[in-house]
């Protein structure tokens, strides 16, 4: 049986992940790789945000709360962008020049590549922090693999609190 360590933000401690030689042995390409998902809950009127970033042999996964103003009517929309804005975050501070989205939501990249056109204050903030991060990012859409599941389980499971990816 192999493992894996993968550092979990919330607890700030790493997990190990054990996978056997019948399971699929987590594949890592070059590069930093952040699969971002969103969530909103109606009744709250909160919004939440998951991430788990890839760089080599290191998974992080971290989570947190979408301010009203990044939501604004948008709701899981909102949050989705968010959570693209935090990775963006995440590789200005550690002066990350290139980095590979995979997302779900089509709008993720359509607004920022100018395919959609932004026609609301929340669409156009994103994409002005997307095209002026000088951050080179190449676009996966991507809703099936396992990260994309884990980063939908880490919005979803999120409601309270915020929890930045953190600095090298």
């Amino acid at each position: 049986m192999n493992s894996l360590k993968v550092f979990n933000v919330m607890t700030m401690q790493f997990d190990e992940i054990k996978y056997t030689e019948e399971t699929t042995k987590p594949s890592f390409k070059s590069g930093y790789h952040f699969h971002i998902d969103g969530s909103y809950e109606k009744e709250s009127g909160v919004g939440s945000w998951g991430c788990v970033m890839i760089n080599g042999s290191y998974i992080i996964e971290s989570s947190g709360r979408v301010p009203q103003v990044n939501l604004g009517t948008t709701r899981n929309v909102g949050a989705e962008l968010y959570a693209v804005i935090q990775a963006l975050e995440y590789c200005r501070i550690n002066s990350i020049t290139a980095a590979t989205i995979h997302y779900d939501y089509s709008g993720v990249e359509l607004w920022p590549t100018g395919v959609w056109k932004a026609k609301n204050s929340i669409t156009r903030n994103y994409r002005d922090i997307v095209k002026n991060s000088g951050i080179t990012i190449t676009w996966v859409h991507d809703k099936d693999s396992s990260y994309h599941t884990t980063a939908h389980k880490l919005a979803n499971n999120y409601r309270v609190g915020t929890t930045n990816l953190p600095t090298n």
